[in-house]
C-alpha cells in the first residue's frame, strides 16, 4: 500500500496481504483408560491421547492450526479452546456453536492462530472436563525480540476431576446439601 493509501483495520490489512500460513496438523483421540495417580491408585477416566492432560498443542502464531478430533468415548463430545478467539463454527461450545462429535465419529477444527499466549483446550460437553479432557496449548509469538532466555520450560496444568461418574458425582453433592450447603436446591 502507498503511504497514505491504508483505510480500516491494520490487522485486516495485514492478513489480506500475508501469504498462506503454514498449516499446522493434529489428531486428538478421546478415549477412556486406566491412569494411576499415585501408587495403588488407579481408576478409568476419559483422556486425549491416553493421558491427563492432553498432549501440548503448539503453534506459532499466523499458523493455521488444524485438528482432527476422533471420538473414541461413549458419548458425544467437542473441544473448546479456552480464551483463544475462534471462529464460531470452531469454539466447541456443544450444542450452542457446534454439535457434538459423535461416539466412534470425528470433527476437524480449523482455525487461524493469531493471539499468542498460553491457553486451554479442553471438552465442553456436560462435565467431561471434569473427567480429565484438558490440555495445554500455546501460541508463540513471531517477535521474540526481548524475551528472556531460559534453559527449560515446564507447563503445569492444575484441575479437579472426577473419580467416578458425574451421575455418582452429582448424587453425592445433592445428598450432601450441594456444594458445601449453599447449593442446595441449585441441582
Amino acid at each position: 500500500l502507498a503511504s497514505g493509501a491504508f483505510v480500516g483495520s491494520s490487522r485486516l490489512a495485514l492478513h489480506a496481504h500475508r501469504p498462506d500460513p503454514a498449516i499446522r496438523d493434529f489428531v486428538l483421540t478421546a478415549r477412556e483408560v486406566d491412569v494411576t495417580v499415585a501408587p495403588g491408585r488407579t481408576w478409568k477416566t476419559w483422556t486425549y491421547d491416553g493421558q491427563v492432560p492432553g498432549p501440548l498443542i503448539r503453534v506459532r502464531q499466523g499458523e493455521r492450526l488444524r485438528l482432527r478430533l476422533m471420538n473414541e468415548l461413549t458419548e458425544p463430545t467437542t473441544i473448546h479452546w479456552h480464551g483463544l478467539p475462534v471462529p464460531n463454527p470452531m469454539d466447541g461450545v456443544s450444542g450452542l456453536t457446534q454439535e457434538p462429535a459423535a461416539p466412534g465419529e470425528s470433527f476437524v477444527y480449523e482455525f487461524l492462530a493469531d493471539a499468542p499466549g498460553t491457553y486451554l483446550y479442553h471438552s465442553h460437553h456436560g462435565l467431561q472436563m471434569d473427567r480429565g479432557l484438558v490440555g495445554p496449548l500455546i501460541v508463540d509469538p513471531l517477535d521474540t525480540t526481548g524475551e528472556p532466555a531460559f534453559d527449560r520450560e515446564y507447563i503445569l496444568v492444575l484441575d479437579d476431576w472426577l473419580t467416578t461418574t458425574p451421575e455418582v458425582a452429582l448424587t453425592h453433592v445433592r445428598q450432601s446439601g450441594g456444594m458445601g450447603g449453599m447449593g442446595a436446591g441449585m441441582m
